[in-house]
């Protein structure tokens, strides 16, 4: 779903009155990512929407962690996949890219969560604690991802990257949407080039 301030507060309201389970953890995720997306693009928050309680944010942040060890197996899984890649296999990685940008989304609202909280003397052990084991999660991540970044080669021909970047203000950008991929996928196509260079050269005849 695609929020907007007005839509995100009676979201938010709505999670308030139940985070207990799984369902309880997958809104409060879901509504601190869109917290999330509208802060990176710069979008104007009211302050009784931009600071959650901090039971959404808890719940929120353990349910990143959950997030962020399912990314890690399925990279884990494309990367031992054995069979041609098809259809499905892309779908796969444009969903990897997509959830981790999400991640990233709900990290930036959590942290702002977090800091106000220390600003106000209201900190959280429990919350400062837990935002530091998911973005522990999250680095191990981001370096199984761009170690192979080839998996993501689909999205050098697609618009995602394209589209997140427009609606991303906040700089720096994370990694996915600074160039990395783009670039990684350039070497590997001169490599590649080089390696038929070198291939045409040895047939030719003498």
């Amino acid at each position: 779903m695609i929020y907007n301030v007005n839509t995100l507060q009676a979201a938010i309201a709505e999670t308030e009155k139940g985070l207990d389970g799984e369902a309880g953890a997958d809104r409060a995720y879901e509504v601190v990512v869109a917290l999330g997306r509208l802060r990176v693009s710069s979008t104007i928050i009211p302050d009784d929407v931009k600071f959650l309680s901090l039971d959404v944010a808890l719940a929120a942040t353990r349910h990143m962690r959950w997030v962020t060890s399912k990314l890690i197996n399925l990279v884990r899984e494309l990367l031992d996949h054995n069979k041609d890649w098809g259809f499905e296999e892309e779908d796969s990685t444009m969903s990897i890219l997509l959830t981790r940008h999400n991640l990233w989304c709900a990290e930036f609202a959590i942290t702002e969560i977090d800091n106000a909280l220390l600003q106000a003397s209201k900190a959280s052990t429990k919350l400062t604690d837990e935002l530091v084991l998911t973005i522990t999660d999250l680095a191990q991540l981001d370096t199984v991802m761009i170690t192979n970044t080839d998996l993501f080669g689909a999205a050098r021909e697609l618009p995602l990257l394209e589209n997140l970047r427009k609606v991303t203000l906040t700089q720096p950008l994370p990694w996915w949407l600074d160039g990395t991929i783009e670039a990684d996928g350039k070497r590997n196509m001169e490599k590649f080039d080089a390696w038929l260079r070198q291939i045409h050269q040895k047939t030719m005849p003498r």
